[in-house]
């Protein structure tokens, strides 16, 4: 079924998509008289709104009708004005629940409900940014409040910050970025295993994440779930500890902007410079470090903005450990080449005087010969053995064989 500018929808009609997935029409919210025109679940009860047009300005006459304008735009038309009787173009409402008004001459999508996302997303719709043009498409809940918290940082297959999203989960979410062109995106998929589910951001300021049990939606998971998860709970330059009892503590170099405030338990104004006179050097920041908690397991590595003076002790502090770690290693080269010097001459320096008093110094007296080698001479021992002694020539240029000869 489709909608045109002949073909208007009136109150208790309803548009379905083709496989009778998701239903548009009129609704009323519970505890309300207020009406809209939104797209829900057809076949899932209790009924959940998933779309919602023009959530501030809701339909104040009974017999209004959607309706299609000449620029491909959706209107509503009350009893009292003229309908637009043009057939250029026409709306269907999809599958994925996406609502497309076509042109009837070119085919054409001239606009659809996914660039107009409300409080949920479905699976296949997504947020953009456009960085390079200022555009960006957001998920705002219906009764928004100014609460904000980050999911930390993408890793290929998850956000950091969810701590749910371990290692091994499958996340819903898909991110991609063109640096080069400043743009990105955000997409939502369907949660495996399961046939239908949903994200929706609620009144109260949390992401929520359900599925399709066939009777009922079943709860999946909320965010955010920690204190910690709310975006700047320890302002800048402090650290939100995530434990059983959170709480903030500042980062090296720095102290309580307010210890009245902090006292309280209200952390918001963060941590200033412990050195107020002096002026902040980097490592790999700008601008004030906000947002940031000390998980108990997984996480990333942040490098630190610091304090000049910081920096400084820092600096010098590795110069001390660099020397140290240097002259720590040369003495114990020189004492171990001490000792080896010690042992070889101790072990041979025996030996050498036991020669010397038999050979009663190498006597010319008591030279046997002459070798290519060099001289031989005769030794008498204490237990008066006699031995010969071969004096080895530095200079000499014979082998092994000759050696051997000789000894023979």
């Amino acid at each position: 079924m489709t909608m045109n500018t002949s073909s208007p929808l009136s109150i208790g009609q309803t548009l379905s998509s083709p496989g009778g997935f998701y239903e548009l029409g009129f609704f009323t919210p519970n505890n309300t008289r207020n009406l809209y025109v939104g797209i829900w679940f057809k076949k899932i009860v209790p009924r959940v709104v998933v779309w919602v047009a023009n959530r501030d300005t809701l339909v104040t006459n009974s017999p209004a009708n959607p309706n299609i304008s000449i620029n491909g735009s959706l209107i509503l038309l009350d009893g009292e004005q003229d309908a637009f009787t043009s057939n250029k173009c026409h709306a269907e409402l999809q599958d994925t629940e996406n609502l497309v008004v076509i042109d009837d001459v070119s085919r054409t999508t001239i606009w659809q409900s996914f660039k107009n996302i409300g409080d949920t997303m479905l699976p296949h719709s997504s947020l953009m940014y456009d960085l390079s043009h200022v555009k960006k498409r957001r998920s705002i809940s219906w009764e928004p409040l100014t609460r904000d918290y980050t999911t930390g940082p993408w890793v290929k297959t998850r956000f950091t910050g969810f701590t749910q999203f371990e290692e091994t989960y499958v996340s819903p979410f898909t991110v991609v970025q063109d640096l080069a062109t400043s743009t990105g995106s955000v997409s939502y998929y369907m949660l495996r295993n399961f046939n239908l589910s949903y994200n929706t951001l609620t009144s109260e300021g949390e992401m929520k994440i359900y599925w399709d049990q066939g009777k009922k939606w079943m709860h999946h998971l909320t965010e955010p779930e920690h204190p910690c998860d709310l975006y700047g709970t320890c302002g800048p330059f402090g650290l939100c500890v995530r434990s059983s009892t959170p709480k903030c503590i500042c980062m090296k170099g720095f102290v309580p902007k307010s210890d009245e405030e902090w006292r309280r338990r209200n952390w918001t104004s963060g941590c200033a410079n412990s050195q107020a006179k002096e002026t902040d050097g980097f490592y790999l920041w700008n601008g004030k470090l906000v947002d940031t908690v000390q998980f108990l397991s997984n996480g990333e590595t942040l490098s630190l903005r610091l304090a000049r003076l910081e920096l400084a002790e820092s600096s010098q502090a590795k110069i001390i450990v660099g020397t140290a770690a240097s002259l720590s290693i040369f003495v114990i080269l020189v004492v171990a080449a001490y000792m080896l010097w010690i042992y070889k001459n101790g072990e041979n320096g025996e030996t050498m005087h036991t020669i010397q008093t038999a050979t009663n110094n190498f006597s010319p007296s008591n030279e046997l010969g002459q070798g290519g080698f060099g001289p031989v001479y005769k030794g008498n021992l204490l237990d008066e053995k006699e031995i010969a002694v071969k004096h080895l020539s530095s200079r000499s240029g014979q082998g092994t064989e000759e050696f051997m000869n000789e000894i023979t």
